[in-house]
């Protein structure tokens, strides 16, 4: 799996995003060109440690990865027969271990509870924002899932990250 990471010169932050062929999104595409961060692209698979020292940044910033994230390859039944979370559950852990003491992460993920999965779902189509996703996330189930991985939830909403304005107003926030 191929990995984005924007480093930001000077400063111990860090923005990991899932590289596909529709690029690394719009905050990655947004500090690309308005902020002169500098790219580094790692082969890091996403399910195993990733590849910087302990409290090494604030804020992490994930945007549009962790539906990206496959469970950990295993041979038990169990594992073969559903989708278990052990991957997303790495990378949470994972980021809890970069982030600095009282460090932010920012999440984004489409909503598996939004108006465009349910439109999909009610019209006979795969429930997914794209085919490619593993997972899609519902606000109860990205609670969990980051409360397991010993993070707590400051704020939680549902955006259209995908919409030009958003990113211009948190960066201004």
């Amino acid at each position: 799996m191929a990995l984005q990471i924007l480093l930001c010169p000077g400063k111990p932050c860090c923005f990991l995003f899932f590289s596909t062929s529709s690029g690394i999104g719009p905050l990655g595409e947004y500090l690309l060109e308005s902020r002169q961060f500098s790219v580094l692209e790692s082969k890091t698979d996403l399910r195993d440690r990733l590849p910087f020292e302990d409290a090494q940044f604030d804020p992490v910033i994930c945007t549009e990865t962790i539906e990206h994230n496959k469970d950990v390859d295993s041979q038990e039944i169990k594992d073969l027969e559903s989708f278990n979370y052990s991957g997303i559950n790495n990378l949470l852990a994972e980021i809890g271990r970069i982030l600095k003491p009282k460090g932010k992460l920012l999440v984004t993920t489409p909503n598996a509870n939004s108006y465009n999965a349910l439109a999909k779902w009610l019209t006979g189509q795969l429930p997914l924002m794209h085919a490619e996703h593993v997972n899609e996330f519902s606000i109860g189930e990205l609670k969990r899932v980051v409360a397991q991985a010993g993070l707590t939830v400051e704020h939680i909403a549902t955006y259209d990250s995908w919409q030009e304005n958003f990113w211009r107003g948190i960066s201004q926030g």
